[in-house]
């Protein structure tokens, strides 16, 4: 009888890692960092604030392409509009600001929000899937500015530095640039939503 237990507790330890692990693979590697502010020392707190603005993001990845610039550049122009999209639809979701806009003039009530992508590399799901060891890799590197609207003040920041899992096989496939982008919208609007909260 206690050979039986040990071997069921054994089974579901086995399953709770086999979970945690696979949960682990589809979040890929890498960070989101919570939101931190520019000493890196005070909480943020942002519950002055009622409403939030999200303009696009500059390109910082551009730069770095030394294949094909004209191609990079074209693809950024999407990812620098649509990455604020989703941070500024998924704040929207939480219901914690009275408005969230992608346009509009920021006042001193106003959550002024914008950044940079510094890496967007799309990589090759086949060679993810196929290869592994890191070939085909999808990476995502930004910095997410959050400001003062009335003054234009950094209030804090957030990093996102997320790449595909190394080991390949079909987690890794699914591992897009695309798929980081929406996690780290997620993480912006929760975090955005805590500092709203904060007494």
């Amino acid at each position: 009888m206690e050979i039986a237990r040990n071997q069921s507790k054994n089974r579901a330890i086995t399953a709770a890692l086999g979970a945690s692990l696979m949960i682990a693979g589809l979040a890929g590697c890498g960070t989101i960092s919570g939101l931190k502010s520019p000493d890196g020392k005070r909480p943020v707190n942002l519950s002055a604030f009622n409403k939030v603005v999200v303009r696009d993001f500059a390109d910082k990845a551009t730069e770095k392409e030394t294949k094909n610039p004209q191609e990079k550049e074209q693809e950024m122009k999407r990812v620098t509009w649509e990455f604020p999209d989703l941070i500024a639809s998924e704040t929207r979701r939480t219901g914690a600001f009275q408005r969230v806009a992608r346009e509009g003039e920021p006042d001193a009530s106003t959550l002024l929000i914008n950044g940079e992508v510094t890496r967007f590399e799309r990589g090759s799901a086949a060679a993810r899937l196929w290869v592994g060891m890191g070939a085909g890799s999808s990476y995502l590197d930004a910095l997410i500015k959050v400001r003062e609207g009335g003054t234009g003040n950094l209030i804090a920041t957030l990093e996102v530095s997320k790449t595909s899992w190394g080991g390949g096989g079909a987690i890794a496939a699914s591992q897009t640039a695309d798929s980081f982008m929406e996690e780290a919208a997620k993480k912006v609007a929760e975090e955005l939503q805590k500092a709203k909260q904060a007494q």
